[in-house]
């Protein structure tokens, strides 16, 4: 028995509705029942080399989220570290509407633009979440006799201007920052050779090409529990549980060599608010992961989730901080320039 429809003249059966259904899902997909996933493989950004923080935060997310199928599709690293991180952000910019891209953020997403003369800021991109706040720490190979930061200092001041070599990722970067701090600080000068991401700059120290770097726990740690590099000083107002034997540049009384790198997932601008979303819900998932917490914990970073309003201040702050910082410290320390 047909029925007549709510339109005039329209008349049909059971089975021509589940004929229309059956068509939908042809056509459209089972998406046309669910929220927003992704089409295609997940790209991940790394706006550094391979071997650095960003890189083995990117890595873990990967191989976390595979693991425990959080993603319909896969989830690949790609490393774009050239021109201290322009190449990254002129990538995402390339990339805008794209709702398959996302990029691991270093504090060169504030400060490579200003160097650069990039037109693009964070603001031009879809902020999704904060994952950590990274550390530094003052380095030497474990073969030198320095045992305290101020040993180390007044080693290279006797030496003289540039003497000393510090190495750290691209210039402009956080490495240079801190270094640049440090000069500050203290009255002193080294010479500051870059390398390709901070995997480079540890290998470096341990190769005894450089005297000293302001690596990451998480780049130099390995070296460090093979007993081959030695910390002197973490660039922090609390020492981390990790080094508890490591003294503050704080507790030395040096209260403004405090600098934190931040840890945040990003995708390109100008994506669906359903794409947005679904990454929030994606990371938050890692972010709560048991892999996660414990990465943070051995490695040295502090876990710290935001998102939404709140993530947009902070980077709105970082920016205004990082524009501070260049007109105090100068652009020749920090850009070399």
């Amino acid at each position: 028995m047909r029925r007549e429809g709510r339109f005039p003249g329209w008349k049909f059966g059971i089975g021509t509705v589940i004929l229309c259904l059956m068509l939908l899902l042809v056509w459209g997909g089972s998406d046309v029942f669910a929220a927003w996933q992704p089409r295609k493989p997940i790209e991940l950004v790394v706006m550094a080399g391979r071997g650095g923080g960003a890189d083995r935060i990117a890595r873990l997310m990967q191989s976390v989220i595979q693991q425990h199928n959080w993603s319909p599709r896969p989830i690949i690293v790609v490393n774009k570290g050239g021109g201290a991180g322009a190449e990254a952000l002129t990538y995402m910019m390339s990339k805008k509407g794209d709702p398959h891209v996302l990029m691991v953020t270093l504090n060169s997403f504030f400060t490579t633009p200003i160097r650069a003369k990039l037109p693009v800021t964070w603001r031009d991109l879809t902020p999704i979440g904060r994952l950590a706040m990274d550390t530094f720490l003052l380095w030497v190979h474990a073969d030198t006799p320095y045992k305290t930061a101020q040993e180390y200092i007044d080693a290279c001041k006797k030496k003289g201007p540039g003497k000393c070599i510090m190495g750290g990722t691209g210039r402009g970067q956080e490495d240079s920052i801190v270094t640049a701090m440090l000069e500050k600080e203290f009255g002193v000068q080294f010479t500051y050779v870059p390398f390709k991401g901070g995997g480079k700059v540890a290998a470096a120290l341990i190769g005894k090409q450089v005297d000293s770097t302001v690596n990451n726990p998480s780049e130099q740690i390995d070296y460090w529990r093979a007993g081959k590099s030695r910390p002197l000083a973490q660039f922090l107002p609390e020492r981390l549980p990790t080094f508890p034997d490591v003294p503050t540049f704080a507790e030395l009384g040096h209260p403004g060599l405090v600098y934190y790198m931040q840890r945040s997932i990003i995708a390109a601008g100008g994506i669906p608010a359903e794409a947005k979303q679904y990454y929030v819900d994606l990371v938050k998932k890692f972010f709560d992961s048991e892999e996660w917490q414990k990465y943070t914990k051995s490695e040295g970073l502090e876990a710290a989730w935001l998102t939404g309003d709140e993530l947009n201040k902070f980077f709105e702050e970082q920016t205004t901080l990082h524009k501070k910082l260049i007109e105090e410290l100068g652009t020749k320390r920090i850009f070399g320039e």
